[in-house]
């Protein structure tokens, strides 16, 4: 979902990066039970929004959106 919603955004990151904010999608979306996509697709838009806007430590991204 995150490689979906950078290339929509237009946006690019480094494959660290793009992998830090999938294990953050992965565990949120568990942790919540997330599993409607529209929903899947809000969350993957605040973690790339977080992301770029220097929020890059996986735990404080995790807290975050919590």
């Amino acid at each position: 979902m995150i490689k979906e919603q950078l290339a929509q955004a237009k946006f690019a990151l480094a494959q660290e990066e793009v992998a830090l904010c999938e294990r953050v999608f992965d565990r949120l979306c568990a942790s919540k039970q997330i599993v409607l996509e529209m929903r899947q697709k809000e969350l993957s838009n605040k973690i790339i929004w977080a992301f770029r806007h220097g929020v890059k430590d996986e735990e404080d991204l995790t807290k975050l959106l919590t």
